[in-house]
């Protein structure tokens, strides 16, 4: 972005100083502006590699709750720790678990649908 003209001389934004016209042109003197300066990106490492093998912690049966979905429930389970990569890989196992309760389509659960955890050995 290009920098902001300091304010017109006589125009007092708090915070701000303007040198009158009379004033040095030494950095010393030059405005100075009170607010924070433009945020930058922040640099980004690449995320480590995500777990491919299930949770060790126990993992109990899920009774699905308005606005639930199996991408949700998987990573409610595997905890905040886990990536996409690893919640990508577990949400076809609870399908898979639960497939004759679920039915067909995996985005139509139901409230009140009681959830199986899938075997671990499935989601790797």
């Amino acid at each position: 972005p290009a920098p902001v003209p300091p304010p017109a001389a006589g125009f007092d934004w708090p915070g701000t100083a303007v040198p009158s016209p009379a004033a040095s042109t030494t950095p010393a003197a030059a405005a100075v502006l009170d607010w924070p300066a433009p945020s930058r990106p922040a640099t980004t490492r690449p995320a480590a590699a995500a777990p491919t093998t299930a949770t060790t912690r126990p993992v109990a049966p899920v009774v699905v709750q308005p606005g639930d979905t199996l991408w949700g429930i998987a990573a409610g389970q595997l905890g905040p720790a886990a990536g996409e990569r690893a919640v990508a890989q577990t949400w076809p196992a609870w399908w898979a678990a639960n497939r004759e309760a679920i039915g067909p389509d995996p985005d139509l659960i139901t409230p009140g649908l009681r959830l199986e955890p899938p075997d671990p050995t499935t989601t790797s």
